[in-house]
């Protein structure tokens, strides 16, 4: 199995850590790899903005007493 379907599996299970490293292998291995540069990009991107981005909503609904996730999440929008 490559480095670059292990990561897409990895990722697929929200296992960002084991993705990240496969796909950082991947690049290793050829560093003119776009998708794995593009994947590994958007994964960081959703690992830095926008986990933390629901973090902070989650919290702050909690506060207000909003307890839909699906009311949160509409609210959330990160471009990276």
């Amino acid at each position: 199995m490559t480095h670059f379907t292990q990561a897409n599996l990895l990722a697929a299970k929200q296992n960002e850590t084991g993705a990240v490293y496969h796909y950082e292998q991947a690049l290793s291995l050829d560093p003119d790899f776009k998708d794995a540069l593009n994947m590994l990009r958007n994964l960081k991107c959703y690992t830095k903005f926008h986990k933390t981005a629901i973090s902070n909503a989650n919290k702050v609904s909690f506060a207000f007493g909003i307890t839909s996730d699906v009311q949160v999440r509409t609210h959330v929008t990160v471009w990276c």
